[in-house]
């Protein structure tokens, strides 16, 4: 048995200002977005590159699940640049970019729920 892929899933009041705010801060897009049309939306999944993100109307999320959740993204270069943009949106600065004991560089910053987005790295 291969694991070969993890894909988060963040509580959130608002799954369309958090579609909005991936898109914008991050640069992913919307692939599913349910109930789909003008209604409001309670699930939606996103993509960028190999990577999804769920994001689950709060009131709607299983088994008691609250933010924030933390999830580790995996990047193979430009993590500064990817800073420079996030920074620029105003997303909130949980940890700026910094070289770590452990050969890898990363930040992390929170969605407007407080769920952690923790960029990664490694130091080649």
């Amino acid at each position: 048995m291969d694991w070969n892929r993890v894909s988060p899933v963040y509580p959130v009041a608002d799954v369309a200002a958090a579609i909005e705010w991936y898109g914008r801060v991050l640069g992913f897009e919307p692939q599913l977005v349910n109930p789909p049309g003008d209604a409001v939306p309670v699930y939606a999944v996103l993509h960028r590159d190999a990577v999804w993100v769920h994001l689950l109307r709060l009131d709607e999320a299983p088994y008691g699940l609250r933010a924030p959740v933390q999830a580790q993204f995996w990047i193979t270069s430009d993590l500064d640049e990817l800073f420079r943009r996030v920074e620029l949106h105003g997303a909130r600065i949980l940890q700026r970019p910094g070289d770590r004991p452990w050969g890898h560089r990363d930040f992390m910053i929170a969605d407007p729920d407080g769920n952690v987005v923790w960029v990664t790295r490694p130091i080649l």
